[in-house]
């Protein structure tokens, strides 16, 4: 029996770390994507401009991290078209797309290599509702230059998790 207890006691030196989850309140998904490769920043603008377009998108924020960069947009959409749009950009990371469908949430994380550096504006409004609770979050939270270009809703709950990170994070203390 005491064995079992120093199994399930919480082990020092582990990493966590935090994300943003795409959840929103009326349970649709805000776009998220990780570019974690060695990707081409002219390629990935390229992409993003025509998929924006095609899908009749809102603002796409891009994030600059250690790894590549993370992309954005407060758009509420089906978890289903954000696996679409992202698997139509070459060299994205699959198994960020793979994890977020299986577990039905895409997570970006939250990090201090973090930086912003563009956002994408449509010449013409999306049609998409944006939520609310996570423009705040970048905005007020992180400092990202967040527009108001567009619609939104009036949520105000987003989810933050927290999870064990092998590359990133802090350690457990206690």
């Amino acid at each position: 029996m005491q064995s079992k207890l120093i199994n399930n006691m919480p082990k020092k030196n582990i990493k966590y770390t935090f994300g943003i989850t795409s959840l929103c309140d009326n349970g649709s998904h805000i776009f998220m994507l990780d570019c974690d490769h060695n990707y081409f920043y002219e390629g990935l603008i390229y992409y993003l401009c025509k998929l924006q377009k095609r899908y009749k998108m809102n603002t796409i924020y891009i994030i600059k991290s250690l790894k590549g960069y993370n992309c954005f947009s407060l758009d509420k959409i089906h978890i289903d078209l954000i696996y679409k749009i992202g698997s139509l950009i070459p060299n994205i990371d699959k198994m960020f797309l793979e994890i977020g469908k299986r577990d039905d949430i895409y997570t970006l994380r939250i990090g201090i290599d973090k930086k912003f550096i563009c956002s994408i504006t449509p010449n013409k409004m999306g049609v998409w509702v944006q939520s609310s609770a996570h423009r705040d979050f970048f905005r007020n939270v992180l400092n990202y230059p967040i527009d108001d270009f567009g619609v939104w809703d009036n949520s105000s709950k987003i989810r933050i998790v927290k999870y064990i990170s092998k590359k990133h994070g802090w350690y457990n203390d206690k």
